[in-house]
């Protein structure tokens, strides 16, 4: 509250009765149906103003931060970015080194707590040179002496001098994290992941065959089934998603196809008219 005060003075009365006022939030239980807990301080249950509250609460960690990292000299010597408790950087090997043993020791006072289990490092080539295989033991020792686990540091094909064909390819597949539900890496990371995501397709749409109420199963397709893809292809590049494009595709048939009685495989004429179909029913519910 009292960067709300410094920074947003014309919404500090406002959220200070809001933040100060006691409420009761519920949830659904499985076994004891609505449970209710007391809230006496804080925001509301999905408060939208929380979220611009704990930006300004941390923004004096991120300046730290951005300061330890020199990136005042230009975005050449690194970046840094965030949402919420999520930090993104890029620098040398011995200013990232620095900057997490920073937000180990200094984002406790702010209330951030660094999750190392969850903390990726993609280790690229140093500028210039490669790495001999001791020089890169030796990062990788001094990675897992900060506490990240030795599976979430993942290593550029090119980083050392010398590199077998398999454990090339490997490493390859391997280069990437996902940063806010988008993969980014390499293109065999990235299509390696959209692949499980087609499996994951797969497995909702068999689940969806299987459930006999055929309005409930159209009404769980176009408005739970088709928006998960939605997100994936907006922050991927086609050349990536053209696989999946296509199995969803398929997958969409096997739906469309079962409001008709017709489980088997269709022809291409049948997939057109069906297509059409489907996009017609969609149309009407939608307007309604």
């Amino acid at each position: 509250m009292k960067e709300f005060k410094e920074k947003c003075p014309e919404l500090y009365n406002l959220l200070l009765g809001k933040y100060k006022g006691s409420t009761d939030a519920f949830f659904y239980d499985i076994c004891k149906g609505v449970c209710f807990v007391s809230q006496v301080e804080g925001g509301s249950p999905g408060a939208p103003e929380m979220g611009l509250g704990y930006e300004l609460g941390v923004s004096g960690l991120s300046a730290e931060l951005a300061q330890l990292l020199e990136l005042q000299a230009g975005d050449e010597k690194g970046f840094l970015g965030s949402l919420y408790d999520d930090y993104y950087m890029g620098a040398s090997f011995q200013k990232l080194v620095k900057a997490i043993a920073f937000l180990q020791k200094r984002g406790p006072d702010f209330g951030y707590h660094l999750n190392m289990d969850k903390s990726i490092y993609l280790m690229s080539p140093p500028e210039g040179q490669a790495l001999s295989e001791v020089q890169l033991e030796d990062r990788i020792s001094q990675l897992i002496d900060l506490g990240i686990p030795r599976a979430n540091i993942k290593i550029h094909p090119k980083c050392t001098v010398s590199c077998s064909s398999s454990l090339a390819a490997e490493r390859q597949k391997q280069f990437g994290a996902k940063v806010l539900g988008t993969y980014v890496g390499t293109t065999e990371f990235i299509k390696e992941h959209l692949n499980i995501k087609h499996q994951q397709l797969s497995h909702n749409a068999d689940v969806l065959l299987k459930y006999p109420y055929l309005q409930g199963r159209f009404l769980l397709h176009a408005f739970a089934f088709n928006p998960k893809v939605n997100y994936c292809l907006r922050t991927h590049y086609p050349e990536h998603t053209e696989s999946l494009v296509n199995a969803f595709e398929c997958l969409q048939m096997k739906l469309v196809a079962s409001y008709h009685g017709n489980n088997v495989q269709l022809s291409p004429e049948q997939k057109i008219l069906c297509w059409d179909k489907y996009k017609a029913i969609l149309s009407r519910n939608l307007s309604v």
